[in-house]
């Protein structure tokens, strides 16, 4: 509910037809009005909007990965008898799933938050002119 409101709101309208506030979630809402608000959004369908907001990679289904798979491995076939594949030049990379994209690009901003951690925890800093004055 409060990372995103409106994808959830969206969805409960039109899986459920309800308003999120129906159930009376977002006042005084007691810990049952809660736990039937979080039941109903965990049964949401996987490629609805909340679920694509928290993973976007997780919102493709089944079928959507295989077909992927069939086409990727029917290329890499075809590629296998030419001149490239003896060259072991231009083998050709998968179709990116919709999310595959943002989901390396968190990784990466995830690894440079924790190396600048572990940097900072060292006492390891690129600041470039350590003293401020230059030997020239």
């Amino acid at each position: 509910m409060v990372v995103y409101p409106d994808e959830l709101t969206a969805d409960f309208m039109q899986t459920y037809g309800l308003w999120v506030w129906d159930l009376g979630v977002g006042g005084d809402e007691t810990t049952r009005q809660v736990e039937r608000a979080a039941a109903l959004a965990y049964q949401l369908p996987r490629d609805g909007r909340a679920w694509r907001a928290v993973d976007p990679l997780g919102a493709n289904d089944m079928d959507t990965a295989l077909l992927r798979q069939i086409e990727h491995d029917l290329r890499l076939w075809m590629w296998a008898h030419t001149k490239d594949a003896k060259n072991k030049t231009n083998q050709p990379d998968p179709i990116p799933l919709p999310g595959e994209a943002e989901r390396v690009e968190d990784k990466v901003e995830e690894a440079e938050r924790m190396a600048a951690s572990v940097a900072a925890q060292l006492g390891l800093f690129d600041t470039g002119d350590e003293g401020g004055e230059s030997d020239g």
